[in-house]
């Protein structure tokens, strides 16, 4: 498992020349990124800064998700794919585990690989929303003698 990061998901602006308060902004992937112009309060094209404090931020990890080798063809590399996992999904499960994961497949153009190639390259990844562990023998619960 990656390293957990943090990835804004609010952000508000402070105008350094005034002090006005500008946002809140919802920053995402699929949308471009916002330019903030001129200050409302003062109307003067300047700088801004972040505002730590009413900013919200949400933890993410990138990991990869790879087939079983047992159900590889022999003489196949097993096929992997990169996941995000988000807040509480966050170290549910270790590296080695036989997991099912739920999730979103979703694509971001890669811009560096485009200058690279010369054509659009999109990268494809799997946003997850829930990452379980499978039982190793894959029985959701443990027979006991009740259930004979």
């Amino acid at each position: 498992m990656g390293p957990v990061y943090n990835q804004l998901r609010k952000v508000y602006y402070k105008c350094i020349r005034c002090g006005y308060i500008k946002g809140p902004f919802f920053p995402n992937e699929k949308s471009e990124m916002f330019k903030l112009g001129a200050c409302n309060a003062c109307h003067v094209l300047g700088k801004f800064l972040i505002m730590q404090n009413m900013s919200v931020y949400r933890n993410h990890q990138t990991t990869t998700l790879q087939e079983s080798p047992s159900d590889v063809a022999p003489g196949r590399v097993p096929r992997g794919k990169e996941v995000v996992i988000f807040g509480d999904n966050i170290d549910k499960v270790k590296p080695g585990d036989e997991v099912e994961a739920v999730g979103i497949f979703a694509s971001r153009y890669d811009c560096a690989l485009n200058y690279k190639q010369g054509f659009p390259i999109f990268h494809t990844f799997i946003e997850v929303n829930n990452i379980t562990q499978v039982n190793k023998l894959g029985f959701d619960h443990e027979i006991n003698q009740k259930e004979f």
